[in-house]
């Protein structure tokens, strides 16, 4: 504040101003029930603008600043750029408090700090950002072995999930007995082929052909067991 303004013209300010503050109050609170309506909103607008316009003039920086403020909230309002909703009403109502205060404060010949910045924010018009969407939580993957793979009781669980504890159309063959010396007689070898194949190995010869690389004392040992399985 300039300590050189006349103390008439300080006084002539601070009656006037009081008159349109006082009335202020009475207006915000009517147009928080309608805050469309023309004439309220003309009405609170030119208040803070003639008090902006005399405190210029005596060059009390913090009225003018916050008196800009709540005149372009106002004015944006006028022009259908935006509702004064419960948010924007509450910042000006808070205005009114802190304009009251100030004009104490000049009256007393008390220095005065500038408003808030967070006020003054709330105050100036399309600060007001929209929420963030919401970010979408990541789907984990199914878990896989490490190498991309699964090892045989995964792939018998999954063989069971999908035909229950056997193949579909498949037959389990009775077991077969190895002899304890670990190689087979013609007999239950052509038993096992008959069990496994039918009576026949596919594609092959019949049993008896089969079973003729059984050496000659009627057995065959395990090598030449497998060979047979190969051929």
């Amino acid at each position: 504040m300039d300590p050189s303004f006349d103390a008439e013209l300080r006084d002539d300010f601070l009656v006037e101003a009081g008159e349109l503050v006082e009335r202020l109050g009475e207006q915000l609170v009517d147009l928080e029930s309608t805050p469309q309506d023309a004439e309220l909103l003309n009405a609170v607008f030119r208040a803070f603008h003639t008090v902006k316009g005399g405190a210029g003039f005596l060059s009390v920086e913090p009225m003018v600043q916050l008196c800009h403020h709540a005149e372009d909230l106002l004015n944006a309002a006028r022009n259908g750029a935006l509702l004064i909703d419960p948010p924007r009403m509450d910042a000006l109502l808070e205005a009114l408090d802190l304009l009251q205060a100030m004009m104490a404060a000049l009256a007393a010949g008390q220095s005065m700090d500038m408003p808030p910045a967070d006020l003054l924010a709330r105050l100036t018009p399309g600060t007001a950002k929209p929420a963030p969407a919401p970010t979408p939580k990541p789907v984990a993957p199914p878990p896989q072995a490490g190498d991309g793979t699964i090892d045989d009781s995964e792939f018998e669980a999954l063989l069971d999930s999908l035909y229950g504890t056997a193949a579909p159309g498949a037959v389990t063959p009775e077991p077969v007995a190895a002899a304890p010396s670990g190689s087979i007689g013609d007999d239950e070898f052509e038993a096992l082929l008959d069990q496994l194949h039918g009576g026949a190995v596919p594609g092959g010869q019949p049993p008896a052909a089969a079973a003729a690389p059984a050496t000659a004392s009627g057995a065959i040992n395990d090598d030449e067991f497998e060979a047979l399985l190969d051929s």
